[in-house]
């Protein structure tokens, strides 16, 4: 079997909404062959873009495909914050697992609502940072 030499020149393509360079020219004698593989290659490359907005990633099968402030939502790398906290909370995605937290001074339940602070507690928060 004889080995196929691949020697390179720069080929752009404009891949859903982001610019790829590929270094590739396949020096094979019939034109379906390399046809063939440039598709190929093509639909590996937009398997693999990744957007420019939040919705980063393309078919995800579990969280692990996705950075760790994401989830693998409907195939999809997302954010998976809007939405989840209560008022005057805060998400925060480590490893794949969202957390609601109330904002600083603040106490309640960050799923559903966050109060600021009264009295004594409030006045030590501001001035203090407790």
């Amino acid at each position: 079997m004889k080995n196929i030499s691949f020697s390179s020149s720069l080929l752009i393509m404009n891949v859903n909404r982001i610019c790829i360079f590929i270094i590739l020219i396949i020096p094979f004698s019939a034109s379906f062959q390399k046809n063939r593989i440039l598709h190929q290659l093509a639909q590996t490359i937009e398997n693999m873009a990744v957007p420019s907005d939040s919705n980063r990633i393309f078919n995800c099968s579990n969280d692990t495909e996705c950075l760790n402030s994401e989830k693998c939502i409907g195939k999809r790398c997302m954010d998976p914050c809007p939405g989840l906290c209560g008022i005057d909370a805060i998400c925060k995605v480590i490893k794949h697992t969202m957390t609601c937290s109330c904002f600083k001074c603040y106490e309640g339940n960050p799923y559903i609502r966050c109060t600021p602070y009264l009295g004594l507690k409030r006045w030590m928060c501001k001035y203090f940072g407790i």
